[in-house]
């Protein structure tokens, strides 16, 4: 009831002070919390965001494609999109075989703008996402 108060020079002035005081109640009661309580404790509080998590996420499932669809139908239509010629980047080097892509100019910016904003070469950029569209392919 300390810690609520109204007039605040009655409520703990500092975080250690109702700790101690925590320490002290806990320890007078020879109660000490453990890892299964402090669960306990937070499923209780937390009950009715939990429930409705679950609804949400039953109803994502239900009603809307999974990441690796969502995935796979933009890269569909990035692909679908692209229109050939203008320029063309060479992908692959090292002993991986290389890969030409021909992409318009406004396409080719695009993918630039994109791998500058994240710290990216473009090569690195188009590497990753047909890695990850790839590997959920």
């Amino acid at each position: 009831m300390k810690a609520l108060e109204k007039d605040r020079e009655r409520r703990y002035q500092t975080a250690w002070e109702m700790q101690y005081d925590l320490d002290q109640f806990l320890s007078q009661y020879e109660f000490t919390p453990s890892n299964i309580h402090l669960s306990n404790f937070l499923k209780q509080l937390f009950n009715d965001e939990l429930e409705e998590e679950k609804e949400r996420l039953a109803n994502f499932r239900a009603n809307d494609s999974g990441p690796a669809e969502v995935l796979q139908e933009e890269a569909e239509e990035i692909i679908s999109s692209i229109e050939p010629i203008s320029e063309a980047m060479e992908i692959g080097g090292g002993s991986d075989k290389p890969l030409t892509i021909s992409l318009g100019s406004a396409e080719f910016e695009q993918l630039a703008g994109i791998a500058r904003k994240h710290g990216l070469s473009v090569n690195s950029l188009v590497r990753d996402v047909l890695g990850s569209f790839l590997k959920f392919r």
